[in-house]
């Protein structure tokens, strides 16, 4: 049975109130929160367009919202320090390793896609 939240991010999708769903780690959602997340990296060339996006955690519990205020593609051996940093990681290695998790598939020619993020502060909607 759907849960209260998810019915309501539905309704909120379905009335235009979000562009859409992002699916983050658990251990993710409290660097956002937090501000400390502040890119995401994922794989493939993705098409977020700017705005509010509901919030999931991997379980496909709404956890809130979150900004995507634009997007890069750039290739996986092109991750830098000051990516990794905005990401919450200490190093550009240490990204591409917990990526590698994600998708083990990657290869240094292969695309991805920064997302920049914003936590959701409902005041500014």
């Amino acid at each position: 049975m759907e849960s209260i939240h998810n019915r309501i991010a539905r309704w909120r999708r379905e009335a235009g109130c979000t562009k859409g769903e992002i699916v983050f780690a658990s251990k993710f959602i409290d660097m956002i929160d937090d501000g400390v997340k502040t890119t995401t990296v994922r794989s493939g060339v993705r098409n977020y367009e700017p705005g509010t996006y509901d919030l999931y955690n991997p379980a496909k519990s709404v956890h809130g919202y979150v900004k995507i205020k634009g997007t890069s593609v750039i290739m996986f051996g092109q991750l830098t320090d000051e990516i990794a940093k905005t990401d919450g990681f200490n190093s550009v290695n240490e990204l591409k390793n917990e990526l590698l998790r994600f998708y083990p598939y990657l290869k240094l020619s292969d695309p991805v896609t920064v997302v920049y993020l914003e936590k959701y502060n409902k005041e500014e909607s």
